[in-house]
């Protein structure tokens, strides 16, 4: 498994992918699962686009671990990022359904037809659902 998600200071689309292939298969709560997600979190937000892109994968496995990440990774980091993947027409299915459980999960409405405006205000969104957004940290801890 990688020790280093970064290269150059800078988390790599390629290390975020090889950390992600590392974790495949593994149990929730395995210790090596646990660090591994650590070192994903302490990469922030440009690892992210790599795991929201997990979800378009038919593989069992990543969309397990795709799914347990986001869930746990920063609310203002990732629900951009499920919002734009939920829009894309090349989506699968399967993806959007589980993008939609985790924006669920971070707190957002998703019956609100607003959710889905062409013009999305997320500031807006959460107040009007009685919600404030959640803080990001600069600590990405799971």
């Amino acid at each position: 498994m990688t020790e280093r998600v970064h290269r150059g200071g800078e988390a790599t689309p390629e290390a975020v992918d090889e950390l992600l292939d590392a974790l495949r298969g593994l149990e929730v709560g395995a210790p090596a699962l646990e660090a591994g997600l650590a070192r994903l979190f302490a990469a922030g937000p440009p690892a992210y686009p790599v795991l929201v892109d997990r979800l378009a994968s038919e593989d069992e496995e990543d969309l397990a671990l795709a799914l347990h990440a986001l869930k746990r990774a920063p609310a203002p980091d990732v629900v951009p990022l499920l919002l734009a993947f939920l829009r894309a027409d090349e989506t699968p299915a399967l993806g959007k359904g589980l993008a939609l459980a985790v924006l669920e999960h971070h707190g957002l409405d998703t019956t609100d037809p607003a959710l889905f405006s062409a013009t999305l205000d997320l500031e807006a969104i959460w107040e009007a659902q009685g919600r404030r957004q959640p803080e990001s940290t600069d600590q990405h801890d799971p």
